[in-house]
């Protein structure tokens, strides 16, 4: 009977320990997608404005060395 209920036990504490792990696991995802979303938001908008820019001045390099 006592082998039975250590057996028990350590099922429910298995269990329990998998439920807590797995919701750990959603709230740092969703912990990391905030932080991703509030860190990369900037960098990826300035990444943006940054590729215009060398778009612009490349068309701009070829106008002025056709015009030559």
């Amino acid at each position: 009977m006592f082998k039975h209920l250590t057996s028990e036990a350590t099922t429910y504490v298995a269990a329990h320990y998998m439920r807590h792990a797995n919701e750990w696991r959603l709230h740092m995802e969703d912990a990391l997608n905030l932080l991703c979303a509030a860190t990369c938001a900037p960098t990826l908008s300035r990444l943006a404005s940054e590729q215009y820019r060398h778009v612009d001045i490349a068309w701009g390099l070829s106008e002025i060395s056709s015009g030559k």
